[in-house]
């Protein structure tokens, strides 16, 4: 039931949060720490060395259009259909099931979900639904009777309705100024990372390339070496396009080496103690106010409904997400997984071996000089 979006600082607001990994790897490009090389190398009479670049001009330049290429309509697609595949995965399932199992043993939250039951026994839908099914099933049990009542909402759930409702709103919870912030820190804390750095830094210095840049910068200028401002530009105008970025996003989506790494930390994440104490930290934060304890036996109500229309759930599921109290919990909880030194391995993980895979290589090469 994963929803979470990571933006970059350009569109944070659209974005999912997991493509803050490949962003990261983007920007990464225009800083790659070689300037001195360049500088060097730039100023020697080989007509064939490197062309020195305003990196300045290039880095503003780029991190807007990387920006705007992240939040293509086919980049949103392959992100979608990528966290898809990772929901389904067997292993992130079973994960799903060990954490909700957790929160249900929870001492911290024990008490709370107590009250909330309690308070839901006084429903008169569900007090009728009740005597609906012992009518039907004199037989029955209270155990029986419970479990039918949770497949009743998990019904819910699972249908498009609720999944509209909940976009809805979790799409206004992503634009809080609180967690906007938050997700700006990861993605600066994810864009650091050395690893998507290195792999990037490596196709770069390779002579060849390097050679194949200037003979390349060279064409495009009409057959005369180009200075570092008109380099600059040519740069912009046929290697930075957006277009080229966005087929670069969605590639990188669609590889099984991405798939397969962020499925292996999601179920890394979602086991680690450290993780299920934020959450529950988080959680408890927020539903020991009387009132989100009314707002969540208000949600459940709506549920219990034989059809609940998209409307229906979003008049209870807005007041409840959106309320500052969630909001700035989400945001508390993402600062605690980018400063957690115990969750950080599992991060540093995935993306070393995302970076190392070959399959990545080989686009990361096609984007540097196939152009």
């Amino acid at each position: 039931m994963a929803r979470s979006r990571l933006v970059p600082a350009q569109t944070r607001r659209s974005l999912p949060r997991w493509r803050a990994f490949t962003l990261g790897l983007a920007l990464s490009l225009p800083a790659l720490g070689g300037c001195q090389k360049l500088d060097e190398l730039s100023k020697a009479a080989d007509p064939n060395a490197p062309i020195e670049v305003d990196m300045a001009r290039l880095t503003t330049e780029f991190e807007s259009r990387a920006g705007t290429a992240a939040s293509a309509p086919a980049v949103e697609a392959a992100a979608t259909a990528c966290f898809e595949t990772v929901s389904q995965d067997p292993q992130v399932g079973a994960a799903g099931d060990r954490i909700m199992s957790a929160l249900a043993q929870s001492p911290k939250l024990a008490s709370v979900g107590e009250s909330i039951i309690g308070a839901l026994g006084e429903s008169k839908r569900l007090q009728q639904i009740v005597l609906d099914l012992m009518a039907q099933n004199p037989q029955m049990g209270a155990e029986a009777v419970g479990e039918a009542v949770g497949q009743r909402i998990e019904k819910v759930t699972s249908g498009p309705a609720f999944d509209q409702a909940f976009d809805k709103s979790f799409d206004k919870v992503l634009a809080a100024p609180s967690v906007v912030a938050a997700l700006g820190r990861l993605q600066v804390a994810v864009a650091n990372n050395p690893y998507l750095v290195g792999i990037v830094r490596d196709a770069v210095e390779k002579g060849e390339q390097q050679a194949n840049w200037t003979a390349r910068l060279t064409e495009l200028n009409g057959g005369k070496r180009p200075s570092s401002s008109e380099a600059t530009a040519l740069l912009l105008e046929h290697w930075f396009t957006t277009a080229r970025l966005e087929r670069f996003y969605v590639d990188l989506f669609s590889l099984p080496a991405t798939q397969d790494q962020v499925a292996i930390a999601v179920v890394k994440l979602l086991d680690s103690p450290a993780f299920i104490g934020h959450l529950v930290d988080a959680l408890e934060s927020v539903a020991r106010e009387p009132e989100v304890q009314q707002q969540i036996i208000d949600t459940l109500n709506a549920m219990l409904l034989d059809d609940p229309s998209e409307a229906d759930l979003t008049a209870v599921l807005d007041p409840l997400l959106t309320r500052p109290g969630f909001t700035d919990a989400l945001a508390g909880l993402i600062d605690a997984l980018v400063q957690d030194p115990a969750l950080a391995p599992i991060g540093v993980a995935a993306l070393e071996a995302i970076a190392k895979d070959e399959s990545v290589g080989a686009l990361v090469n096609d984007l540097l000089t196939d152009w």
